[in-house]
């Protein structure tokens, strides 16, 4: 029907897309950051950064400087691909924690 309009012919028949699957993995990954179970905000890093360049990138957040209140952090757990928790060193607790 469409040989009469000066298409070619039909698409379906020809050779498929090649894929180039370099494109479909994203080099950078968005991870949630929490002070104390709140979200205090976002950081984006390398897919392939290492723990000690996300905790980096974490600390030197104004949000997360501003929520610590200068306290010193005491344990920073990083979740691969999803998360980082902050635990600040404030008074002591009765539950131990």
């Amino acid at each position: 029907m469409l040989d009469g309009a000066g298409a070619a012919g039909s698409d379906f028949r020809g050779p498929l897309a090649q894929i180039e699957r370099d494109l479909l993995v994203e080099d950078t990954v968005t991870l949630v950051v929490q002070v104390n179970g709140k979200k205090r905000g976002e950081v984006t890093v390398a897919r392939n950064a290492q723990n000690p360049e996300i905790e980096a990138a974490v600390l030197a957040l104004d949000a997360v400087k501003q929520a610590l209140g200068g306290k010193a952090v005491r344990k920073v757990i990083i979740v691969p691909m999803r998360i980082v928790k902050c635990r600040w060193l404030g008074p002591a607790s009765p539950l131990g924690f």
